[in-house]
């Protein structure tokens, strides 16, 4: 589920909440050290970003940690420096912008145990533009879409760090529920929403495919057998 909304106003800045929910087939504890690994954090960004440390990260997170990278915003590089606000083992970390293209950065990130060795993950992340009336065309005009990129990017680089496994979850999570008689419904379950303010678009695939009604066919075999 992806999500986007006005928030509030926070020192005359219009502040934005992205949210991100992801089902991880991974055990809560093992979940929880790979996201607060910094090493991970330039593996799951996306190239067009050119992410670089500019010094080497903490091996251990801990609040008040500071990581210094560099990335690349249109061909601009930006210093971006992130410390860590809050780190709750193994249910929650939080990192705040310091230096870098925002005028406000605050990234939540919680996991829970969902049960079947899986992880529950939400981001959460609360965000201003710089410059005014200019930093909001220049939200309009890229920063939105970028951001959905990045995200979009994070889930499949981790179908491909993690395997078979985790590429079906990232799947859009495909359930199989059997009903009894040979019916058999395939629901694809992924969901991504915009929401704007008290307006909402929803812009994904839910339930792609319900078939393969199976009663017919089982009805036919019947008659077969009677015949």
């Amino acid at each position: 589920m992806f999500q986007v909304h006005e928030s509030r106003t926070l020192d005359c800045m219009k502040v934005r909440i992205l949210e991100r929910t992801q089902i991880v087939p991974r055990p809560l504890a093992e979940t929880f050290r790979f996201f607060a690994d910094p090493h991970n954090l330039q593996r799951l960004t996306p190239a067009f970003l050119n992410f670089r440390f500019l010094s080497p990260p903490p091996e251990v997170m801990h609040p008040g940690t500071v990581i210094d990278y560099q990335i690349r915003l249109y061909g601009v590089p930006v210093h971006w420096r992130t410390r860590i606000e809050i780190v709750e083992a193994p249910k929650k970390f939080v990192d705040v912008q310091e230096k870098g293209p925002y005028a406000f950065w605050r990234h939540s990130h919680t996991f829970k145990d969902i049960g079947g060795e899986s992880t529950e993950m939400k981001d959460r992340v609360e965000y201003a533009m710089p410059l005014g009336p200019l930093g909001e065309i220049g939200y309009y005009l890229f920063v939105k879409r970028s951001l959905a990129q990045i995200f979009d990017h994070r889930e499949s680089k981790l179908a491909e760090i993690m395997g078979d496994k985790w590429a079906r979850a990232m799947r859009g999570n495909l359930t199989r529920s059997l009903e009894g008689r040979g019916k058999i419904a395939l629901r694809f379950c992924m969901r991504r929403r915009t929401v704007t303010g008290s307006r909402s678009r929803d812009s994904s695939l839910e339930q792609l495919s319900l078939y393969n009604d199976t009663r017919k066919t089982t009805q036919k075999k019947r008659a077969a057998r009677l015949l």
